[in-house]
């Protein structure tokens, strides 16, 4: 990273940390959709910049994924396990309507909702240049799509509003809950206008920290996968690996390392900087120190243990897979044996796990390639689902699949995702869609035992295969958001609460 870039990046970031810490005060009283309040705002460029980074600042947030959205989206994966049985609701699949963390995500993705209506509409009628008003829109609509995104995803039908309001309390207790299907359909009417807006890139690589047009299509493929609009989804996809400049790094290992942060693999990332802008994300896969040899513990090992990689997962990869190299680590720095296996591509062993700047990278373009291969397979175009599932597996040293019916590479195409995105709050997404994460967790306790796992991780795949049920597709809506609106109607189905 050239210093430029780095001084650049630093400067934003801490204009990010001021927005939000302003901001949180603010919303926290009377206002809680009213992110940016002053009405002569968005005039000048560097009022729009502010509010474009005030929406990107949320995302790096404890109650998104700076915490709670991460471990939603990654506890309970069953690649993962914590390394002992563990009394975090979201790992054992114990949670109800009350459980805190749906409270904070749920508000947080409004707030950035909230932020992008105003932008948006303010920015419509203000009086900067149009290339200028069009980009700051288009990032604008990138975020909304991207909070209701995960809102569907996680919550299933939710309100949808894409105007300011002018007296929230009053309106948002009057709103109902809109079919998911219309909320995608928003979604998708956002990206296209706002992949029409979006540049390719930006000065000084800022493209992997802020929306292109490439971020927005990405999502855009997603969304279309979740609608099942199948040629839709391969041909957004296809555009990415087409005609964009990203593409996968030469060696899987590569792409996570520090200096990779902002490589060409990457398209989209929630940036954060060590002692700046930091995560817990990476002590929930480094170990306790408690749980190593006393003669093998290092200064890095401040984590948790809560991410630790299931002999049983392991034992799906081919021997020769090249990407085991960084899925494996259950040696120290001095090649001492560990008790337990961590994921060896989202450690900073060089740094305190308290304190790092590890990001979260939601798009790259690994993943956009099984997009597509899953897209147009289920478009009949097998032939265009092999070509991108082999560009992966040919980067992690495998011989290329063929000859296979759709059904059958279905099934390889929903292995790749696994083994390629593991730890990266992508599987269990992919089970909720593919209605078959109640199925794979069910079956985790014969898995486990048949792998001969330490005694914590079968206790914890025996308690989550106990108390995982259909309902679990889907996440409860926050009790509390009942309780401020009566409008909201039925909770999701089995589970408590509501009106």
């Amino acid at each position: 990273m050239n210093n430029l870039y780095n001084n650049k990046l630093i400067r934003l970031v801490v204009l990010m940390i001021v927005m939000t810490a302003v901001s949180c005060d603010d919303l926290l009283e009377e206002n809680p959709k009213d992110f940016i309040s002053p009405e002569n705002f968005y005039q000048t460029e560097a009022d729009a910049l502010t509010a474009v980074a005030g929406m990107y600042a949320r995302w790096s947030s404890g109650d998104l994924f700076g915490r709670d959205l991460e471990m939603i989206t990654m506890h309970g994966d069953p690649a993962v396990s914590p390394n002992r049985v563990i009394t975090l609701a979201q790992s054992r699949y114990d949670y109800t309507s009350t459980f805190g963390d749906f409270a904070d995500i749920w508000e947080s993705l409004y707030r950035i909702i909230g932020d992008a209506n105003k932008a948006v509409g303010r920015l419509e009628v203000s009086e900067l240049a149009q290339e200028d008003k069009d980009q700051f829109i288009g990032e604008a609509l990138f975020n909304r799509s991207l909070a209701y995104y995960y809102l569907s995803s996680l919550f299933g039908d939710v309100p949808l509003w894409t105007e300011e309001l002018t007296n929230n309390a009053d309106e948002i207790a009057s709103r109902s809950r809109t079919a998911v299907s219309e909320v995608r359909a928003q979604i998708i009417a956002d990206l296209l206008r706002a992949a029409g807006l979006l540049p390719e890139s930006y000065d000084d690589n800022f493209d992997k920290v802020r929306a292109t047009r490439w971020a927005a299509k990405a999502l855009l493929a997603k969304t279309y996968l979740y609608q099942q609009e199948w040629s839709n989804a391969a041909q957004q996809a296809a555009d990415i690996i087409a005609d964009s400049n990203h593409d996968l790094l030469s060696n899987y290992a590569n792409v996570f390392t520090e200096a990779n942060e902002y490589s060409n693999e990457i398209i989209f990332t929630v940036d954060f900087q060590q002692e700046l802008v930091t995560t817990s994300k990476g002590q929930r896969y480094a170990p306790r120190k408690k749980d190593e040899k006393k003669a093998n513990r290092e200064d890095w090992m401040t984590g948790f243990g809560h991410y630790v990689v299931r002999q049983s997962f392991i034992d799906t990869y081919d021997p020769a897979d090249d990407r085991l190299n960084a899925v494996i680590q259950d040696t120290n720095n001095n090649g001492d044996n560990l008790n337990f296996t961590y994921l060896r591509k989202m450690q900073r062993t060089a740094n305190s796990t308290d304190k790092q700047g590890l990001n979260m990278v939601l798009f790259r373009f690994a993943d956009i390639l099984l997009v597509h291969a899953e897209a147009a397979n289920e478009d009949n175009d097998q032939a265009g689902a092999l070509t991108s599932i082999n560009r992966v597996r040919q980067r992690a040293g495998l011989a290329d699949l063929s000859g296979l019916d759709q059904s059958q590479l279905r099934l390889a195409i929903r292995q790749e995702r696994a083994w390629e995105l593991i730890g990266e709050n992508q599987t269990k997404l992919d089970l909720m869609r593919w209605g078959t994460l109640v199925s794979e967790i069910k079956a985790l306790p014969a898995k486990v035992a048949a792998a001969g796992e330490k005694k914590g991780l079968v206790d914890m795949a025996q308690i989550q295969a106990d108390n995982i049920a259909d309902k679990h597709l889907l996440l409860p809506v926050p009790q509390a958001e009942f309780e401020k609106n009566p409008s909201l109607g039925q909770q999701n189905p089995d589970w408590d609460g509501g009106l």
